[in-house]
C-alpha cells in the first residue's frame, strides 16, 4: 500500500476533493491510468522483469530507486494533461465552423501561420487547434509566430502552459499583461516572440 502523505487540500478521495476545490475531473482518466500500471505490476508487490537481487544491485549501484508513489503521481498527471489538451481542441472541419470559413482555408492559414495547431502527433494524425487562441471567432494575432519559437520538445500540455500563463513586462504602464491578451491588444509580437525564445534557453 502507498503511504498516505499530507495534501494541500486535506482531502483524502476524489469526492472529497471535489467539494473541497470545486474541481471536476473525468474519473476514468484516473481509472485508465490505474488499471495501465495494475496490469504492469506496479500497484502490487510483484516487480516484474527483476530479481530482487538484481533490483538491490540497481539501487545500490545505478542510482536506481522504486518510487511507486511517484510514478503513479505522474502518469495519472500525464494524463490529466493530455485530456486536457484534448478537451479544449477542435478539429480543422469545427474550426472552419467556427471561423466560417473553408477546411481547405483552415489548413492553409495553420501553413502559413496565422492560425495556430499543435504539432502534429504522426503521419495521417490531424493536427488539434487549441479554441483558446480565438477571440470574437478570431485567431490571436502572431501567436502562432511566438508559440512556434518554443523548445522543439515541448508537449501540447507545454505550449498550453506557456499560452495561458505567460505575462509580459509593459513598461510603459508598469504593469504585467498576460500573452494572449499582449498580442489581441496590439502589443509588439517581437517582444512575444523573445519570451518564448528566451524560455527555450532557459530550459
Amino acid at each position: 500500500m502507498l503511504p498516505t502523505k499530507k495534501r494541500r487540500s486535506g482531502a483524502n478521495t476524489v469526492a472529497e476533493w471535489y467539494a473541497t476545490t470545486g474541481a471536476h475531473l473525468d474519473e476514468t482518466v484516473v481509472v485508465d491510468v490505474l488499471e495501465a500500471l495494475r496490469v504492469q505490476g506496479w500497484l502490487d508487490d510483484s516487480r516484474p522483469g527483476l530479481t530482487e537481487a538484481e533490483i538491490t544491485y540497481l539501487e545500490q549501484h545505478g542510482g536506481v530507486r522504486d518510487n511507486r508513489e511517484a510514478l503513479i503521481e505522474s502518469r495519472i498527471a500525464g494524463a490529466v494533461l493530455e485530456e486536457t489538451v484534448e478537451k479544449e481542441s477542435m478539429t480543422v472541419t469545427q474550426a472552419a465552423d467556427l471561423m466560417g470559413i473553408s477546411a481547405s482555408r483552415v489548413r492553409h492559414r495553420i501553413r502559413e501561420g496565422s492560425l495556430y495547431a499543435y504539432p502534429s502527433s504522426g503521419r495521417g494524425v490531424e493536427r488539434q487547434i487549441p479554441y483558446w487562441q480565438f477571440h470574437d471567432r478570431k485567431p490571436t494575432p502572431h501567436l502562432s509566430a511566438v508559440l512556434n519559437a518554443l523548445p522543439e520538445r515541448f508537449r501540447p500540455s507545454d505550449i498550453r502552459a506557456f499560452a495561458l500563463h505567460a505575462e509580459i513586462d509593459d513598461p510603459v504602464n508598469g504593469v504585467t499583461v498576460p500573452l494572449l491578451d499582449w498580442l489581441r491588444d496590439g502589443g509588439d509580437p517581437q517582444v512575444a516572440r523573445e519570451l518564448a525564445e528566451s524560455t527555450a534557453r532557459l530550459i
